[in-house]
């Protein structure tokens, strides 16, 4: 969950600077073992970024930096805000999935959804 959050979070906070670059962000470790200061913060990025989509037109332009090779320099494309939502969204459901083999794993039982794409569920 902290790394879902650190990608909303980096994105809210990008906005203003029409440049995003998803790694490198501060990773706090704290929200790995307190689940309660995790829930917070990630309802709170979730209501800011809830605020930036009505705030921010979709089709805002965003630079997305990002190494894809280990030492060599970063690469930048264009995006979009709505595209990033986009990213994200898919991003979150990856790994719910996931979450969801660990919780199968220990015999909880989530939704057959969770962790399920949208195209996947309009494909079954």
């Amino acid at each position: 969950m902290r790394h879902i959050y650190e990608f909303i979070k980096i994105l809210n906070s990008s906005l203003n600077k029409d440049f995003v670059n998803y790694e490198k962000r501060k990773r706090e470790v704290n929200l790995e073992t307190c689940s309660n200061a995790c829930k917070s913060n990630f309802l709170k990025e979730i209501d800011r970024l809830h605020s930036n989509i009505k705030t921010f037109d979709l089709n805002k332009p965003l630079t997305i930096e990002e190494t894809i090779e280990d030492k060599k320099s970063p690469i930048n494309t264009k995006s979009t805000f709505g595209r990033e939502i986009i990213f994200l969204i898919d991003h979150t459901i990856h790994h719910f999935a996931f979450i969801k083999i660990i919780a199968n794993d220990h015999e909880i039982t989530l939704p057959e959804s969770i962790g399920l794409a949208f195209s996947t569920r309009a494909h079954n």
